[in-house]
């Protein structure tokens, strides 16, 4: 796997808006809540799009 670092976008219910890095330049990579820092990769998406994604339900590229 490549090393970098995400962050991905959640929007919530009533467009509540949270923020997670993961850290693939460390291992065991790092998770963690934080709007700091710049980042190699940024994702936003509605949290229900991010559960489908990581439960198979929806593939990332439709």
């Amino acid at each position: 796997m490549q090393s970098g670092l995400f962050r991905f976008v959640l929007i919530g219910p009533d467009n509540v808006i949270k923020k997670w890095i993961v850290d693939f330049k460390v291992t065991p990579p790092i998770i963690g809540e934080t709007n700091a820092g710049n980042v190699d990769v940024e994702m936003t998406m509605k949290d229900s799009d991010f559960m489908k994604i990581v439960t198979g339900k929806l593939r990332p590229d439709q």
